[in-house]
C-alpha cells in the first residue's frame, strides 16, 4: 500500500506530531496494548453467492481491493516487528496489528468473494521494498521507524474509508467500513501513545 511505503521511507526524516509529550517522564507507564479492537456496530448485511450479490462499482471493488493490500502489509509489517524489536511495548503492539487486521481481512475477503472482486494475492513490489528496507534497521532505530510508519499509515488509512463512506455505494462495504475504522483510529491512537513512550524512555 503506498501509505505504507511512504511511511517507512519517510520515518527517519520526517517529524512526527507526538500530543502530550511533555506530560511524559522516564519510567512513565508503558501505553494499554490489550485493548480490545472496538465491537462492531453496523449490522452485516446477509449473505449471499457471488452470482446473486449485486456487482460493486469499480470505485467500490477498487477500495476493497486497496484494502485488502493494505491489511496484509500491516500483517506482514507485524510479523517483521515480531522477528526484529527487542522492545515489549512495541512487540504487543505488533501482535495486536496482526490479530485484528487478520480479523478485519477475513470479513472483507467474505465481501470480495461474494461480488467476484480480484484482491492481491501479495504486496505490491513497492509494499515489499519498504518492508526490505525496515527489515535493515535494528534496535531502536527499528522501533521508532515502524511506529512512524504506523502512525503515517493508519492516518491515511481512515481517510480512505472516510472518502469510501462519502462516495461509496456498497451496503456490504459501507457496513465493513463503518465497522473497521474505529478500530484503525484506536490503532492510529495507540501508535502514537507508544511512539510518546518510546521517546520519554529514550526507545
Amino acid at each position: 500500500m503506498k501509505n505504507f511505503l511512504r511511511a517507512t521511507l519517510l520515518a527517519g526524516s520526517c517529524v512526527v506530531a507526538v500530543p502530550a509529550l511533555a506530560q511524559l517522564t522516564v519510567g512513565t507507564p508503558p501505553p494499554d496494548t490489550s485493548k480490545p479492537a472496538p465491537a462492531p456496530t453496523v449490522p452485516v448485511p446477509p449473505a449471499g453467492s457471488a452470482a446473486a450479490m449485486p456487482p460493486l462499482t469499480d470505485r467500490d471493488a477498487s477500495f476493497v481491493a486497496q484494502q485488502v493490500g493494505n491489511n496484509m502489509a500491516e500483517i506482514q509489517a507485524g510479523q517483521l516487528a515480531l522477528q526484529r524489536t527487542q522492545n515489549p511495548t512495541v512487540r504487543n503492539y505488533a501482535e495486536k496489528m496482526i490479530n485484528d487486521y487478520s480479523a478485519a481481512n477475513a470479513s472483507l475477503m467474505q465481501i470480495a468473494a461474494q461480488h467476484g472482486v480480484r484482491t492481491p494475492m501479495g504486496l505490491t513490489p513497492s509494499d515489499q521494498d519498504a518492508l526490505n528496507q525496515l527489515s535493515q534497521l535494528q534496535g531502536k532505530d527499528f522501533d521508532r521507524a515502524y511506529i512512524d510508519a504506523m502512525i503515517r499509515a493508519h492516518g491515511t488509512t481512515v481517510l480512505q474509508m472516510n472518502d469510501e463512506l462519502q462516495h461509496g455505494l456498497s451496503q456490504y462495504v459501507s457496513g465493513w467500513v463503518q465497522n473497521t475504522r474505529p478500530t484503525v483510529i484506536q490503532h492510529e491512537q495507540l501508535a502514537q501513545q507508544v511512539r510518546n513512550y518510546l521517546i520519554a524512555n529514550n526507545g
